[in-house]
């Protein structure tokens, strides 16, 4: 019988390098502590996990730290075929170690002689007695004791096949006491262990056996196993759906380089199965990795009671379990997908046509067919090109990337020169760009247009905009006005084709180029008769109309379009709007600059529901980004960082820059309000390369939120300069006119941290002259802000306290309900520097309920210290109060070292007890002490006692 004992199993240095384990520290200290103990007796560890989370492999770096303290170590692998034999595992063990010795050992000793004679008399099928397993107890105890102060070491892999004589001997073992030293190691798959062996875990536990569960890989641990030369996004698409598996996520990654899926472990579980069941599992696998067991028989040619067969032993083996409704599933997709990548092409077509053959007379759904069309239909195929449509069609807003596949599909199958080929071509463009694959959209679109070579039609115009959009999304502004300006053949042209001037006035804004935007916005206003087209047309021309003249200053002019706007998206049904969500964007966006927070929210949450239920996942990020801004306005920042944080995620996962850029920008200025300095620096760092290379307001708004970020952390001149040249200089040419006061509010911020008045005074002075511009009661609200901390800084806190009033009237007008608390914290530190401590107290505690209401910490913080300067009592309890609610900011690995420290111990001692670097220890601690506004250990033990003693009470 084929075996793998650890001498066989154990990757051999001179046959090919063995990867360093990666995590699993805790199970490594705990066999650890069992391989250095120089105690008589035996230590029994059980390793339960799923296949593929790594027990073979903990083995291995087992045996290997065992061989080097001179243990002897026997190791065996379990097989289906054991269970047929009695002790299979001890015989197995002693032929791999006569094998292949890898030390002296005891395979020529008398005790060891003895054992085998008495395994070979036993090894049949016949129940042996209790007698004779008393034998055999002795006999393995025996050889243990013989080998004098040595430990023997036994390694079992895949226990659950073991027979249930081997199974009692690990059970007998473990219950009778030692006089040698032995250590017995089993992994084994919960899932398939019998009643037997089940039985025998849970009295191995009461015994005093260790379990060592053996869990997922974190992010970071599977990134270290996918290795620094796996791309990006295929890792986290890996990560994503690996499950923290190391097996999987070693599969996914090299499915996503090569095409092929392939796994060493899950061929071999393939390779094990009988030739009948082999036939019933690529069945399986070509109907999908959820699947209806009714169709097999039909699919794979063999009879139902066969099938039965050969799913009972799937299921027995762990390949498949239940899925929902009757379904079964393949225990991973990426199983499913080994095993249908083990057939040849010519097999996988004959079980593709078998299958649509079945679902065709069972009257299945176009998408269930539409994949084994795509695998067997030949071109002329006109009824499998119908059924692709339909599926095509029935995807389209809940699935795009498979709508896209379909259409794509439907092409193939036309003749050369068919009339459909340019409509399935754009149906197909526009549902990759849906699904927010801005490359493949790009290049599908510019396909389309190879198709109509002619002069402008409908079907070239709209490719020539949708190709436009993917390159605007992607950054790629010249590209996307080469593209218009291709396609227009004159100014007018323009007005022709309803698309080309909206997603040319799009592009004017997102490259800042407000007064190109205003002109078209205006033209368009004066020649385009809106009347004939969709209503998701029309809202989407009026909301953009609308936010370009309010970002030039005419925000009255530009609300009766953004009303318009408004009132035909509110008319809409779900159905009608999934299609038009640039309407929502842009008219949140307009809703959220003049003020109108409610009523963007209100829309933007519509919108980034139909966004996730129809699959456009670049718009929801977008969407996401601006709903986190508007929350943000208003306070709600627990709300405000989930939507940065799903936008980051999806922007990560379709790779596009420019939503990472916005989601980071957004995630940063949250940190920065929660209290995080640290986190909002790192959050606009990391885009910060992107930003520098790019153009437009996405740019801009990047860069405005790493210059606040550095401010904030006392790096002002790096702020300042990060903002100005993101601007375009002291002007801010670059930044929209209602933006423009806060922007000079931060580098009148950045001038006072320096001691730089002058300086201060001149942007105040700018920020009251874009206040005027804009007409925005936010850009006065900001203007009067910084005003009012100029005047303080040169000890005119009358004047100082009249222009904060000002700005908490005007903040209170917006909706701005943060800076309005912020407005009043000014007011606060004026009258108190005034010498009203009573007027300056009552301002100061409102804004400290609105801080503490909206979870601004750092504010919070700054506000609890303005008090105890006035001498007011109870501030600085509220303030560690104020901290205690900052525990939850900390991570779960910052709140593990927290409670570490809490509880006395040095960061070396620390770093021990998590098996860490004292570096890194270093480093979350440092985050903690930010994080919750302290500067000490003392105080962090303070901290968590007071918190503490708070819960329990």
């Amino acid at each position: 019988m084929a075996r793998s004992g650890c001498e066989e199993a154990a990757i051999d240095p001179e046959e090919r390098p063995v990867a360093a384990l990666v995590g699993r520290k805790h199970e490594i200290a705990q066999l650890e502590l069992a391989l250095n103990s120089g105690r008589k007796g035996l230590r029994c560890y059980l390793l339960p996990g799923d296949p593929g989370i790594g027990k073979s492999r903990l083995l291995d770096e087992l045996r290997k730290r065992a061989e080097s303290r001179h243990a002897v170590v026997w190791a065996t692998q379990g097989l289906d075929t054991d269970r047929e034999l009695n002790f299979g595992l001890v015989s197995s063990m002693i032929r791999s170690a006569i094998a292949a010795p890898r030390s002296p050992g005891p395979v020529t000793s008398a005790a060891c002689t003895k054992l085998m004679g008495l395994l070979s008399r036993l090894e049949s099928t016949r129940v042996p007695s209790a007698v004779e397993r008393g034998q055999v107890v002795r006999a393995v105890r025996d050889l243990a004791e013989s080998l004098a102060d040595r430990t023997l070491v036994l390694l079992i892999d895949d226990a659950h096949w073991l027979d249930n004589a081997s199974v009692d001997l690990l059970r007998q073992l473990s219950g009778q006491p030692q006089s040698a030293r032995m250590m017995i190691c089993a992994a084994y798959r919960p899932r398939q262990a019998s009643t037997h062996l089940r039985a025998a875990v849970d009295a191995l536990i009461t015994d005093g056996a260790h379990v060592l569960r053996l869990g997922a890989l974190s992010p970071d641990e599977a990134r270290i196993v996918l290795g620094a030369s796996t791309p990006p996004q295929i890792a986290r698409h890996a990560i994503e759906s690996g499950g923290g598996v190391p097996e999987y996520l070693i599969a996914l990654a090299t499915q996503a380089k090569t095409g092929q899926a392939e796994s060493v472990a899950i061929r071999s579980e393939y390779g094990a199965l009988a030739a009948e069941t082999q036939a019933i599992a690529k069945a399986a696998a070509v109907l999908g990795s959820e699947f209806d067991p009714g169709y097999l028989a039909a699919v794979s040619g063999r009879s139902g009671d066969e099938v039965a067969a050969a799913l009972d032993d799937l299921a027995r083996r762990d390949i498949l379990r239940a899925g929902r409704n009757g379904l079964l599933m393949f225990r991973h997709e990426i199983v499913q997908r080994v095993f249908y990548d083990l057939m040849g092409p010519g097999e996988r077509r004959v079980i593709h046509a078998r299958a649509a053959e079945a679902l065709q007379a069972a009257g299945a759904p176009a998408e269930e067919r539409a994949v084994h069309l795509e695998a067997t239909a030949t071109v002329g195929d006109i009824t499998a090109v119908g059924v692709l449509l339909r599926a095509a069609i029935s995807a389209r807003w809940r699935e795009p990337t498979s709508a896209a596949r379909w259409y794509a599909a439907a092409s193939r199958l036309l003749p050369v020169g068919h009339p459909a080929h340019p409509p399935l071509s754009l149906a197909g463009a526009e549902s990759l760009l849906q699904a927010g694959q801005l490359q493949g959209a790009l290049r599908a679109f510019n396909h389309t247009m190879t198709l109509v070579p002619g002069p402008t039609s409908r079907v070239r115009a709209r490719a020539a905009v949708g190709a436009a959009r993917a390159a605007r999304l992607n950054g790629l502004y010249d590209d996307a006005e080469l593209l218009l300006n291709r396609e227009t053949g004159g100014d007018e042209a323009i007005f022709a084709v309803p698309e080309i001037w909206l997603e040319r006035l799009s592009l004017h804004i997102s490259c800042a180029e407000f007064a190109a935007a205003r002109e078209i916005a205006d033209q368009i206003a004066s020649m385009v008769d809106l009347r004939g087209q969709c209503s998701g047309v029309r809202a989407a021309a009026q909301a953009l109309i609308g936010f370009a003249l309010a970002l030039t200053g005419d925000v009255d002019a530009g609300l009766a379009h953004t009303t318009t706007a408004g009132r035909i998206l509110d008319s809409l049904s779900d159905t009608e709007l999934s299609p038009a969500l640039d309407a929502i964007l842009w008219l949140g966006l307009a809703d959220r600059y003049a003020g109108r927070y409610e009523q963007a929210a209100k829309r933007q949450t519509r919108g980034v529901a139909l966004a996730r239920a129809s699959g456009q996942q670049e718009a929801l990020g977008r969407l996401l980004v601006c709903l986190a801004m508007t929350r943000l306005a208003i306070g709600n920042l627990a709300d405000a960082r989930a939507c940065a944080e799903e936008a980051v995620a999806i922007a990560q996962s379709i790779d596009s820059n420019q939503l990472l850029m916005l989601s980071r920008a957004a995630e940063s200025r949250v940190s920065l309000w929660q209290g995080s300095v640290h986190a909002a620096v790192i959050a606009a760092e990391s885009v910060a390369p992107f930003a520098a290379s790019h153009r437009g307001w996405i740019s801009t708004f990047t860069s405005a939120a790493h210059g606040q970020a550095l401010i904030a952390a006392d790096d002002p001149v790096g702020g300042a300069a990060v903002m100005l040249k993101a601007a375009g200089g002291p002007d801010l040419p670059l930044v929209d006119l209602g933006s423009r006061a806060e922007w000079y509010e931060q580098l009148a911020r950045a001038s006072l941290a320096e001691g730089l008045l002058g300086q201060a005074q001149r942007w105040a002075d700018q920020a009251c002259t874009a206040a005027e511009e804009s007409g925005l009661e936010a850009a006065y609200g900001y203007a009067a802000l910084t005003a009012s901390a100029v005047l303080l800084a040169d000890d005119r806190s009358n004047e100082a306290t009249l222009r904060a009033m000002a700005a908490a009237v005007h903040f209170e007008r917006s909706g701005n309900a943060l800076d309005l608390a912020r407005a009043r914290l000014a007011i606060g530190r004026a009258l108190g520097s005034d010498g009203r401590r009573e007027a300056a107290t009552t301002e100061l505690r409102r804004a400290q309920a609105a801080f503490a209401a909206a979870g601004a910490i750092l504010l919070e913080r700054e506000t609890a210290r303005e008090l105890r300067r006035l001498g007011v009592r109870g501030s600085r309890a509220a303030a560690r109060g104020d901290e205690g609610r900052n525990l939850d900011l900390l991570t779960r690995r910052e709140r593990e070292v927290a409670d570490q420290v809490a509880r006395g111990l040095t960061n070396r001692e620390v770093a021990e007890a998590m098996f860490l670097s004292e570096k890194t220890i270093e480093r979350h601690l440092s985050s903690v002490f930010n994080k919750l506004g302290i500067r000490s250990r003392v105080a962090l033990v303070m901290l968590l006692g007071n918190t503490t003693s708070s819960a329990a009470g």
